[in-house]
């Protein structure tokens, strides 16, 4: 359970309410090369262990030095030499760059207090899998106590 604005939400629910808003807005999960869908990726290294009742929504594995997991309640991966690990809920605004046109677009996630931090992403159609989480984030969270689920 994580506390996001004394509200306190099920990890649950929060998967399954945010798989559900990323499979509407998604298509071609066929052909999706890098990205997948509420597990880790198994080439993603041991560097993340999820905590106890947390859930994977989103994961994504580029290469060793290009990995991330959405998380039910974090973002975690590596983009170069920086490896992040911030609540998802700490994270203000998120920058998807061009992310219809190469096949691998760098996304921008900000927090508060205006750090940025960076990763990879799979863009074209799956870039709607990374899209649709923050904006899961962003627009339902704040009203997850009112959502049947």
């Amino acid at each position: 359970m994580i506390d996001n604005n004394k509200q306190t939400f099920d990890d649950a629910k929060i998967a399954r309410l945010c798989l559900a808003y990323i499979e509407r807005a998604s298509m071609k999960q066929d052909i999706w090369a890098h990205t997948i869908l509420s597990r880790v990726d198994p080439r993603i290294p041991h560097q993340y262990q999820l905590e106890p009742g947390e859930l994977p929504i989103v994961s994504s594995y580029i290469s060793s030095t290009s990995w991330s997991i959405l998380t039910s309640r974090m973002v975690a991966g590596k983009y170069l030499t920086q490896t992040i690990k911030v609540a998802t809920r700490d994270i203000q605004s998120v920058d998807f760059g061009a992310f219809k046109e190469d096949s691998v677009g760098v996304m921008t996630l900000s927090t508060g207090d205006s750090e940025e931090m960076r990763l990879q992403y799979e863009a074209g159609a799956a870039s709607m899998a990374a899209i649709h989480y923050f904006q899961f984030w962003q627009r339902k969270v704040p009203y997850l106590h009112l959502l049947i689920g």
